[in-house]
């Protein structure tokens, strides 16, 4: 294997991420969110959820009084605390990369029984699109607070997803011959290969990261993100 001085990295029972401790500090990098949109607030230009063009006011509703449908804002608040802690993450697993897209996913998330597409001329969806237009309006203010700490000074490693997946890919297709190949061995455990194939697609990342380092933050997310893949692959060839 690659480097046996190791990373640091692996908690008792080779189960983890070790980090030199203390307390974790808010990630510095800003993310890619929209800004506000400036079409109307109930027709986002970027939206999914919400077309761009309303389509045609229906002559009569069915149900006028129908009572619209529920929202849950509890829900809503806590995907979005999710979404604040760690940004990056979550735009990586769920594909979204700016404010309208990210407003749809975690409308879909937390608002299950409001409808997938929205309509104003529907009354029954009145508090679905006021929810998620106050979804949309937390997404740019947790943009606007990544870009002012971003602006502190600190500048954050990027790292590079394609070349770890590149890696993840070679070692999905054949485990055992992975390991043969570079010298890991046949049966490899999850750890050891996770610490080889992050030294390989992140040589610009640090060896040993530290969480209460902010330029460290994002290699400290695609370590874990390789390691998560890494045990998935194992789980899956079993």
């Amino acid at each position: 294997m690659a480097g046996n001085k190791g990373l640091g990295l692996l908690l008792a029972g080779g189960a983890a991420l070790v980090l030199m401790g203390g307390k974790k500090k808010k990630r510095s990098k800003s993310s890619g969110s929209s800004s506000s949109p400036t079409s109307p607030a109930y027709e986002p230009a970027g939206s999914d959820v919400i077309p761009t063009t309303p389509p045609p006011t229906p002559k009569k509703d069915k149900k006028p009084d129908a009572a619209p449908y529920p929202i849950n804002s509890s829900a809503s608040d806590q995907v979005l605390s999710d979404y604040a802690s760690n940004p990056s993450a979550f735009e990586s697993e769920h594909n979204v990369y700016d404010g309208d897209a990210i407003a749809d996913a975690i409308y879909m998330l937390a608002q299950p029984d409001c409808p997938k597409k929205l309509s104003r001329n529907n009354s029954r969806h009145r508090l679905c699109i006021g929810e998620w237009m106050r979804i949309r309006s937390r997404v740019d203010q947790i943009a606007a607070n990544k870009q002012s700490s971003g602006s502190q000074g600190v500048t954050v490693i990027e790292p590079f997803p394609a070349d770890s997946n590149n890696w993840l890919g070679m070692y999905a297709a054949d485990p055992e011959l992975f390991g043969e190949n570079y010298g890991l061995g046949r049966y490899a455990g999850g750890d050891s290969v996770t610490e080889f194939i992050y030294r390989q697609a992140q040589p610009h990342c640090p060896e040993t990261l530290d969480k209460n380092d902010p330029a460290h933050q994002l290699c400290i997310q695609e370590y874990l993100r390789i390691r998560d893949e890494v045990f998935r692959i194992i789980q899956e060839s079993d």
